[in-house]
């Protein structure tokens, strides 16, 4: 029996996250002087009413070895295979700690099992997203349905990882200051951005983040996402889209790619909606929107 971990960068919503009993390690985040566990003790509400009025960037902290161990140990438990999927590797030391904690962690994961009767041989196996927020989400949500049909284990994480090249994330800050601070994007004249009112659209792909492209206002921001959805579908015949915004969840409606996106699109297969949680939040700032695509064929 197969398992799904990911962390909390995922930015999955909470229903296909039960739907499919994906699990989920959270990362840690320091906000006003005080230390959080993501989606835990601060919830992404809690995170976008804070934020406004913080003192200094937001600090986040991948889960530790040890957290991994004790996670991987527990889903050992029940499942004999994990597919643990996280934020990629470029941007976090989160693949490197579940990795290490592979290593580190077998003699105790054995001996557990054993005394748990459980004697079938167990496999772990870490993939690095090469992305971040709904692009490891779309991952995730992947590897979920693909693991409703028979296929080995194996050939799961063969898919998933040569998907993790292909998936492309764009996304627009509303306020340049966040991604400023993080120091997540080099190379953008930020202070001269924000006197001529630029909105730089982000693209994150294969481990890489760069600036995409250049617009005037975010409402063109939004519709040069759009345009980007529709180019991508109309070369696939297999496409997964997944919309974020980064704010309150009864500001959803907020999301200016939503509001764009046809209902045709927005009622597909393969498409969902989600919250930009706390860790991704605190370095892209509220209102940003994004999409991620991933086209299979």
């Amino acid at each position: 029996m197969t398992g799904i971990l990911t962390d909390s960068t995922c930015d999955l919503p909470a229903e296909l996250l039960s739907r499919f009993n994906i699990s989920v390690i959270p990362m840690k985040i320091k906000l006003n002087g005080e230390s959080y566990v993501d989606g835990v003790s601060l919830t992404s509400d809690l995170f976008y009413r804070q934020i406004e009025n913080a003192t200094g960037q937001p600090e986040t902290e991948p889960p530790s070895v040890d957290d991994f161990i004790a996670q991987y140990a527990k889903l050992l438990m029940k499942y004999d295979e994990i597919l643990s999927i996280h934020v990629g590797s470029a941007f976090s030391k989160t693949v490197q700690n579940a990795s290490e904690a592979v290593h580190q962690g077998q003699k105790q994961f054995f001996a557990e099992r054993l005394r748990a009767k459980q004697y079938n041989p167990f496999k772990i196996r870490v993939i690095d997203s090469k992305n971040v927020s709904v692009g490891v989400g779309l991952l995730v949500y992947k590897a979920a349905i693909m693991m409703k049909k028979e296929i080995s284990f194996t050939s799961l994480g063969d898919n998933i990882e040569d998907s993790a090249g292909k998936v492309r994330l764009i996304f627009a800050p509303k306020d340049l200051t966040y991604l400023n601070r993080s120091k997540r994007l080099t190379g953008f004249k930020y202070f001269i951005a924000n006197l001529a009112g630029l909105k730089p659209l982000i693209q994150v792909k294969n481990g890489t983040m760069d600036k995409f492209s250049t617009v005037r206002g975010f409402d063109h921001a939004a519709d040069a996402i759009i345009k980007e959805i529709y180019d991508e579908m109309k070369n696939s015949s297999d496409f997964q889209l997944a919309i974020a915004y980064a704010g309150l969840k009864s500001d959803m409606d907020k999301n200016l790619l939503r509001q764009k996106l046809s209902d045709g699109v927005k009622s597909g297969n393969g498409y969902f909606e989600s919250i930009i949680g706390s860790t991704i939040g605190a370095h892209c700032g509220p209102e940003t929107v994004g999409a991620a695509f991933l086209a299979s064929k």
